[in-house]
C-alpha cells in the first residue's frame, strides 16, 4: 500500500527562530520519527536559517519566488499541479489558494496590533480572515488562544485542538560558560528577562526594576523583529542588553540568574519560563495574565505588572517546577497533529 503523502510549509526553515519556528522545528523532528507517512517539507530556493538533520523526512526546494510571495504562489500551485496532498502549515500563516492545515499560535494581530508593524498587521488579517473558515483543522498552542480564536472568528470549538509547546529543546544544550565572562558578569547576581523588544514583551517592567534595585544587575535577551514595533533601550547604569544570543548561551543565564522574569502583557503561550524552569532556574517570576496562570498553574511566582510598585526581589519564593515540566512534551503535540491530520 502505498504511504500517504503530506507536505509541510516550510518557509519557517528560512526565518531566524523565535517561539514559532521553534514550535514548528521540534514538531517536525517528532514527525521524522513516523516511518508510515510520507512527509516532505517544501521550501524556498533560499538561504535556510535552520537547517535540520531528519532521517524519514525530506526537504525540497520548489519555486522562484521568496518569502510571501513564494508562500501564497509557489507553495499552493506546487501542491495543486501534485495531486492535492494535505498541506500543514505550523507558523500561523498559509496560502489562501490552499489553506490546508494550520497552527495559529495566537491572535494578537487582531486584539493586540497595536504592539505590530502595520503592514504586517494589516497582511495577517486580511489572510486569516479570508482562510479561518476555509481551514481543514486549526491547531493552538493555548486554551487561552483557542478561546480568542473562536470568540473573534465565530469558529466551533471542535474545530480546534490545544496542542501546547514544550522545553524538551534545551534538556541536552551544553551551557556556554563564556557568556558570563562576555557580558562581565562573573561572581555577580543578576536577574535575567528573554523576549523581543516588542512592547508587549514589557521591557519597561524590567527597566522600572532596574530603577528601583540599583544595587542588583538586570539582564535582557532578545533580538529585535521587523514585525514588531521596537521598544527603545535606555541607558540605565544596572541594565545590560544582550541582543541575539545562541542557545548554549541562553542556557548558561538562565542557569546562573538569580531569578528569570517574564513580564509579558500578551502571549499565546509562553516558553520562555518553560524553558528556564526545564535547564533548572533557581526562580521564575511572570505576569499575571490569564494564559500564564493557564500555563504555569503554581510553579511559578506571580506580579501584577499593572501595579506600580514594583516587586520586592528578595522575596522571590521557590516553586516546585517538577509537575509543569512533565506535562509539556513535544511527542504530545505532534501526536495530536497527526492524529487529527491522518
Amino acid at each position: 500500500m502505498e504511504k500517504q503523502t503530506i507536505y509541510i510549509n516550510g518557509r519557517f526553515l528560512t526565518q531566524k527562530i523565535t517561539g514559532v519556528q521553534r514550535y514548528a522545528i521540534e514538531v517536525v523532528k517528532q514527525l521524522d520519527k513516523e516511518e508510515n507517512i510520507n512527509f516532505v517539507i517544501l521550501c524556498p530556493n533560499e538561504k535556510l536559517e535552520n537547517k535540520l538533520e531528519l532521517e524519514n523526512i525530506k526537504i525540497k526546494n520548489i519555486g522562484k519566488l521568496k518569502g510571501q510571495a513564494w508562500e501564497q504562489i509557489s507553495l499552493p500551485l506546487y501542491i495543486i499541479k501534485s495531486g492535492k496532498k494535505k498541506l500543514l502549515n505550523l507558523c500561523n500563516l498559509a496560502p489562501i489558494l490552499y489553506p490546508g492545515y494550520i497552527t495559529i499560535h495566537d491572535i494578537g494581530f487582531k486584539t493586540h496590533g497595536e504592539h505590530l508593524d502595520w503592514k504586517f498587521r494589516e497582511w495577517y488579517k486580511i489572510v486569516t480572515k479570508l482562510n479561518i473558515k476555509r481551514y481543514k483543522h486549526i491547531f493552538t498552542v493555548s486554551n487561552f488562544s483557542k478561546n480568542e480564536i473562536v470568540e473573534n472568528y465565530k469558529i466551533k470549538p471542535e474545530k480546534i485542538t490545544v496542542t501546547y509547546n514544550s522545553a524538551e529543546h534545551l534538556k541536552n544544550v551544553k551551557p556556554d560558560q563564556s557568556i558570563l565572562k562576555k557580558l562581565n558578569l562573573e561572581g555577580q547576581e543578576f536577574y535575567f528577562s528573554l523576549g523581543s523588544k516588542s512592547p508587549h514583551k514589557n521591557h519597561k517592567y524590567i527597566e522600572e526594576l532596574a530603577k528601583n534595585n540599583t544595587d542588583k544587575i538586570f539582564v535582557v535577551t532578545g533580538n529585535n523583529n521587523k514585525i514588531f514595533k521596537e521598544d527603545s533601550e535606555n541607558n540605565i547604569a544596572n541594565m545590560i542588553y544582550t541582543g541575539y544570543l545562541t542557545d548554549e548561551e541562553i542556557v548558561m543565564l538562565y542557569k546562573t540568574c538569580e531569578a528569570f522574569i517574564f513580564p509579558s502583557l500578551y502571549e499565546g503561550f509562553g516558553i520562555p519560563p518553560l524553558e528556564a524552569m526545564t535547564v533548572g532556574c533557581k526562580n521564575i517570576v511572570v505576569s499575571n495574565i490569564p494564559v500564564l496562570k493557564e500555563i504555569y498553574v503554581d510553579s511559578v511566582n506571580y506580579v501584577d505588572i499593572k501595579n506600580s510598585n514594583f516587586i520586592k526581589i528578595l522575596e522571590i519564593e521557590k516553586k516546585d517546577v517538577n509537575k509543569t515540566i512533565e506535562k509539556y512534551i513535544w511527542k504530545n503535540t505532534s501526536e495530536l497533529l497527526k492524529n487529527e491530520i491522518c
